[in-house]
């Protein structure tokens, strides 16, 4: 009986983190641009002018290279353009169909 109300407990929390996510992608819209690459929309956030520009990404791990970057950005951005993107499937970017540059 256990096992099943544990199994049970995980699956309404599944459950809920996608009813969840797909509310909260409609209520809040992500700052910067959505710019199309190879048919998938991808999230940049960019401040500052001037060169060189400095573009940023984040590794694994990470729900969203903005929210990481916010801060190195803003200093960034007193001196030169700094930008950064979320890469297919990251933040708000679209999950790409086409395989990892690695997988091909």
């Amino acid at each position: 009986m256990t096992i099943v109300t544990v199994l049970c407990l995980l699956w309404a929390g599944f459950v809920y983190q996608l009813i969840s996510v797909k509310y909260e992608s409609k209520k809040y819209q992500p700052d910067g641009q959505m710019i199309e690459v190879e048919g998938h929309k991808m999230h940049i956030y960019a401040q500052g002018e001037g060169n060189p520009t400095v573009v940023m990404t984040v590794g694994l791990g990470s729900p969203s290279a903005v929210v990481d970057y916010y801060r190195v950005l803003e200093g960034l951005s007193h001196y030169t353009r700094a930008v950064v993107y979320e890469r297919p499937g990251y933040g708000w970017s679209e999950k790409s169909t086409t395989p990892e540059p690695s997988n091909k």
